[in-house]
């Protein structure tokens, strides 16, 4: 293996073991850059799938959530087009859960991405995702996800982009993950407007029954998948390992 190979075969461990380690702000904000630089490096993130390269932003995006660097919130962002141009799994099941552990400091850029109509689905999905996260992992916050959640339900019942009923669908998930029984009346209007994907949590029986405000549905389920209320299981997204706190270290 040759030199270069050789340290970026180190980096995804050297970050891991250095982030955080020391307490000094200079030593985190160094640690924090260096990190940034390697979740969004290209070469590292298009690497071949059998490459040890191709897990060192794996582990940058992973110490940089622990590290709740807000100077991250930005360039990580734009790893979300990875979701939509190259259907990145890793990018789509561990960014949210980083700007969960990041926290409050995320949410108006998730907002500004959530209500983007020229993103892609998957981006803004997974925006959804990251707010729901934030809410797991900052339960103070619950109130301006859920707020931001349902703001972009609202608009999307007045003029419907192409992606709007399935971004919809998954909006609604996360509210019903929430608990969001306050975000009813925009369900309903999103549902009555015929904007939602019913095949993702439902349709507005399902719903109600989900929430508590309804016992049992008066018609027959259109999604026979669904258990009980008639949703879906939850997500595989959030079913990852919990991430080591490297700022004990």
């Amino acid at each position: 293996m040759d030199s270069d190979g050789a340290n970026l075969r180190l980096l995804p461990m050297m970050a891991i073991m250095t982030l955080g380690r020391k307490r000094q702000r200079g030593c985190t904000l160094c640690s924090s850059v260096t990190a940034v630089r390697m979740a969004t490096d290209d070469a590292l993130n298009n690497a071949l799938g059998d490459s040890e390269k191709v897990w060192a932003p794996l582990h940058a995006c992973r110490a940089l959530g622990s590290l709740r660097a807000q100077s991250a919130i930005q360039p990580l962002l734009g790893l979300f087009a990875r979701i939509d141009e190259y259907d990145d799994d890793w990018v789509a099941d561990d960014l949210p859960r980083a700007f969960g552990q990041i926290g409050a400091a995320a949410l108006p850029a998730l907002s500004v991405l959530l209500a983007d109509n020229s993103r892609g689905f998957g981006e803004r999905q997974a925006a959804a995702i990251s707010l729901e996260e934030i809410v797991c992992q900052h339960p103070e916050n619950r109130d301006q996800c859920v707020a931001a959640l349902t703001d972009q339900l609202s608009k999307t019942t007045e003029k419907a982009s192409p992606t709007a009923r399935p971004l919809n669908g998954a909006i609604i998930s996360e509210l019903l993950d929430m608990e969001a029984v306050e975000a009813a009346p925009q369900m309903k209007q999103a549902f009555v407007a015929g904007v939602v994907d019913e095949s993702v949590a439902g349709d507005w029986e399902d719903v109600q029954i989900e929430l508590g405000l309804w016992e049992k549905r008066d018609t027959p389920a259109r999604f026979n998948d669904f258990p009980q209320s008639g949703r879906m299981p939850p997500s595989p997204f959030f079913q990852t390992a919990s991430f080591p706190d490297l700022r004990a270290i």
